[in-house]
């Protein structure tokens, strides 16, 4: 559900890891997520699937 891009001001879900743009200063592991207007329960269950894959 989640598209790995940065927010464009679009209505779908997207992740974006910050640390991976040239003269960023944030973690590396750090995420953020801009929630679009996919159903609730698909979102969740796509983030779970995400994090159980690399537990």
């Amino acid at each position: 559900m989640f598209t790995h891009a940065k927010s464009l001001g679009g209505i779908e879900s997207l992740i974006d890891r910050r640390a991976r743009y040239a003269g960023s200063s944030a973690p590396g592991n750090l995420l953020r997520l801009s929630i679009g207007c996919e159903h609730v329960d698909d979102l969740w269950a796509d983030l779970r699937t995400a994090l159980d894959s690399v537990n």
